[in-house]
């Protein structure tokens, strides 16, 4: 494994070259890990010797992820629809006569984890099951003003790339197009299924509904939002370092025991090069235009919007019980960040919902072990029953 060592001045550019650059507001990281390890002293759990250990280790963990040779190498797509800056993929044969189904991922990061490396494929594991999938691409939403807020994604953006994937599967399609949402993303998936008259059924993968469940994040939320407000007026879309900072706080150990648990595997190892993968797409997360960011703050995390049925999109409210298409809800008891009760608000409201609840986490129900088996062909079970 390429570690840090001891190097000349001649060669310290080319060295930091190689290095990816260090997690999003690793500060952050390091405050939460010194206030875990300062509770671990005060309840006697850990001496100073040991917290000092822990340190070292989680520290190697992070360098040797900065200095880990992975590259993902990004499929080659062909662009299905594009609207702006929101591009529809897709891979291999166009399969029109196939059930068409929207992968839809969150707005915060970027689509690449539903197509994240080879054998960790939402994607590939569709497409091996019999059906045409495409990925959803919101690209650089700050720079379209077709993303600026919610009306604006749905009547130029997600409702329109529905409409042209239905029309592309023509008289080979009979039902329309089935949505699957990530996250957000199956939040948006909900309203898309309200508002259009070409969705065939819509699936949800830890997707937030009801926010008064949605109880830890919630909480962070609020707090944090006067720290935003300032800044989201001066820049006009939330930054993606305080997403991060947010998200971070939901566990203080998360980095010591992520960052440690990587510096104990080795470099060239299958569980290394994946964890590269994610940490990569985490870092990698993308700022959220100014309107839909105070339309998730006060409409959902304050107002509990969209479990009352007050989500107000396209001039209309978002009311699941009207939704008349079949819906999977997967919910994840394991979930840290979407809490069960939250996402499974959603199959309480719909007027007909099959739940799952896989036995991975928030992202290991995209990139986990037991994705493929636990949610990926259950999901895929589901459609080509429909």
């Amino acid at each position: 494994m390429k570690l840090l060592r001891r190097i000349d001045e001649d060669d310290f550019v080319q060295y930091k070259c190689d290095m990816r650059k260090p997690p999003r507001v690793l500060p952050m990281h390091m405050a939460m890990a010194a206030n875990h390890w300062h509770s671990q002293f005060l309840s006697g759990d850990k001496d100073a010797l040991g917290i000092h250990g822990d340190a070292q280790q989680m520290m190697r963990g992070i360098q040797a992820y900065m200095a880990h040779d992975y590259v993902r190498e990004v499929p080659a797509y062909d662009v299905a629809f594009h609207a702006g800056e929101m591009r529809v993929l897709k891979k291999g044969d166009g399969r029109d006569d196939a059930r068409p189904v929207l992968l839809i991922p969150s707005m915060i990061n970027k689509s690449a984890i539903l197509d994240l490396m080879p054998d960790k494929s939402l994607f590939d594991a569709f497409y091996a099951a019999g059906l045409c999938p495409y990925i959803l691409d919101w690209g650089d939403a700050i720079a379209d003003e077709g993303l600026e807020d919610f009306d604006a994604l749905f009547e130029a953006r997600l409702l329109p790339a529905i409409a042209a994937l239905n029309a592309q599967h023509g008289r080979n399609n009979q039902k329309g197009v089935h949505l699957v949402g990530y996250c957000m993303g199956g939040t948006m998936a909900v309203a898309a299924a309200a508002l259009s008259q070409y969705v065939a059924s819509v699936v949800t993968i830890a997707a937030p509904w009801d926010f008064v469940s949605h109880g830890a994040l919630s909480e962070r939320v609020k707090f944090w939002t006067p720290s935003l407000l300032p800044s989201m007026a001066d820049k006009g879309f939330m930054d993606v370092d305080w997403l991060q900072m947010l998200f971070s706080s939901l566990d203080e150990a998360m980095g010591v025991e992520k960052f440690s648990r990587f510096a104990s595997l080795e470099a060239d190892s299958d569980e290394a090069r994946l964890f590269v993968a994610v940490e990569d797409w985490l870092n990698d997360g993308v700022a959220l235009p100014a309107g839909i960011a105070r339309s998730v703050i006060q409409d959902w995390y304050f107002g509990n919007a969209p479990m009352k049925g007050e989500w107000r999109v396209c001039g209309r409210d978002i009311v699941a019980q009207d939704i008349d298409v079949p819906a999977l809800i997967v919910a994840s008891s394991k979930d840290r960040l979407v809490e069960y009760e939250s996402a499974h608000a959603l199959a309480e409201s719909l007027r007909d919902a099959a739940v799952i609840d896989p036995a991975c986490g928030h992202i290991g129900m995209m990139a986990g072990r037991r994705a493929k088996s636990d949610v990926w062909m259950k999901i895929s079970d589901w459609i080509l029953g429909c």
